[in-house]
């Protein structure tokens, strides 16, 4: 049976997103996706001595890239090295389904599973 891959975030409030490192391995693999990822460096051009000292200080290094959760250099970004490319703060697993079927992603309070689509009323 053929396999998807599909990335979700497993942690409450983790959130999902990929470090520097990572947004960066997915444009040299070619991503349009990562192109548009706004990275904090590049948010702050120049940023003052105080400003880089409170990035390293107090925020995440958690870029998301902004691709579908199946994006193949998604998937293969992560699995070259996963801890060195998942964003700090963020809890993400790449979980396997059959490819025939209709997902979506649901979630609560930030941690996330794969649901088959269905009907709702």
């Amino acid at each position: 049976m053929t396999m998807r891959k599909i990335v979700v975030s497993r942690g409450h409030g983790g959130g999902f997103g990929l470090s520097e490192a990572g947004v960066l391995r997915m444009r040299q693999l070619g991503s349009i996706h990562a192109l548009d990822a706004t990275l904090i460096g590049e948010y702050w051009p120049s940023p003052s001595a105080r400003r880089k000292r409170e990035r390293h200080e107090y925020s995440k290094d958690s870029t998301d890239p902004g691709c579908p959760r199946d994006d193949s250099i998604l998937i293969q970004v992560l699995e070259e090295d996963f801890d060195a490319h998942k964003g700090e703060g963020s809890w993400m697993e790449i979980v396997e389904i059959p490819l025939d079927v209709e997902w979506e992603i649901d979630d609560y309070d930030g941690a996330e599973w794969i649901a088959e689509k269905h009907r709702r009323w």
